[in-house]
């Protein structure tokens, strides 16, 4: 794959750019966090939800494969990955939605961090996670979770 230089790019030509890397040739997965945050106020909530719906698209594409836990998203994922040896590229646009919203909530960064880290770090079924928002996300607090990413 070729190297990007995505800062000096603006945001709709990045996303027209990993667009067109990647089709035809991996699984694209779009999330718009701010539309969950919003819809979900306690954090489990909206996780279970999400998780609930992704597995719902995914099982709807791929129905022909096999899965060992059909309510687990990491599970289901890994599964899809060594049946088909296909991989995901995650678009999550307003990772960080719950950061601002929930700001004064303690446990909510973490349950979603790891979330988000069970899904993306080191899973075998992602070719790429490309996340936009306002904050960093290497490390948020104690918590680096998602060290995994290039900004």
């Amino acid at each position: 794959m070729k190297e990007y230089d995505y800062k000096a790019i603006p945001y709709k030509e990045r996303l027209t750019t990993l667009c067109g890397i990647a089709l035809n040739q991996y699984n694209v997965i779009h999330i718009d966090i701010q539309q969950f945050v919003s819809k979900y106020p306690v954090i489990k909530d909206m996780v279970a939800r999400l998780t609930k719906e992704l597995l719902f698209d995914v099982k709807m594409e791929m129905p022909d494969v096999t899965l060992f836990d059909e309510t687990d998203l990491v599970r289901t994922s890994k599964d899809i990955f060594s049946q088909k040896r296909e991989k995901f590229i995650f678009i999550i646009d307003e990772w960080d939605s719950i950061f601002r919203v929930h700001r004064d909530n303690a446990t909510a960064p973490k349950e979603y961090l790891d979330f988000l880290r069970d899904l993306l770090k080191e899973q075998p079924y992602v070719a790429l996670a490309y996340m936009t928002g306002i904050l960093p996300i290497k490390k948020y607090g104690q918590h680096s979770a998602l060290n995994m990413f290039k900004e």
